[in-house]
């Protein structure tokens, strides 16, 4: 439970189960590791880094914000998965994409793909709430001067609500002390105006879909050993 993890100070990284309720900040990169390759070759890689996203977690006892990057924040962010035909009908964009591969247009690293070589870098916060998930205000930045489509705003808008009425997740984390936070700030958060929420900070180290049948297993075998 969360709740372990910050009642032990300094101790080991620690497992528990969750759910995503909110996402506080979310950074999106155009990634420049393929810019040395051949054309053809660079219109098939995916341009997405994601080099910072702060998750608000909640194992339905306790809440806490989760900090994750690359892979990590990937998974909890669904990217890996197919987008639902309503991401395409509440963002305006459903005719857009007639003739386009179909595993593409359902591909959420697709768009974004596509989103960021136009624009380099997104960056979303939420100015609502961050317990409930359906009260989030989510706004929307780029670092290009290109102006962001309707469409495209309103997708990744879908996208990040997405992934707050979703699966349950085993995370495994470690606590953030006073230094960690400070340095999270000095490099990240204060050149984008965010806050720390008034809440236990931790970092992701590891993140799977949870697996109901383990857990239940986990859950008999405790009983019995008790």
């Amino acid at each position: 439970m969360i709740s372990e993890l910050i009642q032990c100070s300094g101790c080991k990284p620690m497992q528990f189960n969750c759910r995503v309720i909110a996402v506080h900040v979310l950074v999106l990169d155009k990634s420049r590791k393929y810019h040395d390759l051949h054309p053809e070759v660079q219109s098939k890689a995916q341009f997405v880094d994601i080099p910072l996203v702060g998750f608000v977690l909640d194992d339905g006892s306790f809440t806490c914000c989760c900090w994750a990057n690359a892979e990590r924040a990937a998974t909890l962010l669904r990217l890996h998965e197919e987008l639902p035909p309503r991401a395409f009908e509440s963002s305006g964009c459903t005719l857009k994409w007639v003739g386009i591969n179909k595993s593409c247009w359902k591909s959420t690293m697709f768009h974004l793909d596509r989103i960021l070589r136009k624009h380099g870098r997104i960056t979303v916060r939420n100015y609502g709430s961050i317990i409930e998930s359906s009260y989030q205000d989510l706004k929307v930045s780029v670092s290009s001067e290109n102006s962001l489509s309707s469409s495209d705003e309103n997708l990744l808008k879908f996208i990040v609500l997405n992934a707050c009425f979703g699966t349950f997740w085993t995370v495994v984390a470690t606590m953030m002390d006073s230094n960690a936070v400070q340095q999270l700030e000095k490099e990240h958060l204060t050149q984008m105006d965010v806050k720390v929420l008034p809440m236990q900070n931790v970092w992701a180290a590891e993140v799977q879909y949870l697996n109901t049948l383990t857990e239940a297993r986990n859950i008999i075998k405790e009983l019995l050993d008790s």
